[in-house]
């Protein structure tokens, strides 16, 4: 991340949300490396069937 852009994200939103956002993004950063290199499968249309969201 470069200094500007987390300057701006601690104008904005203040030291202790920034640092909820940047562990939440590594989070799911991390999360993603871990089930790739372990291989685990993605979900198929089978899993799910025909089910559609419910935000519409």
């Amino acid at each position: 991340m470069r200094d500007r852009t987390l300057q701006s994200l601690l104008d904005t939103f203040g030291t202790p949300l920034t640092r909820k956002y940047i562990t939440t993004i590594s989070w799911f950063s991390m999360l993603s490396l871990f089930l790739n290199g372990h291989r685990v499968p993605m979900e198929t249309t089978d899993k799910i069937g025909t089910r559609t969201s419910p935000l519409g």
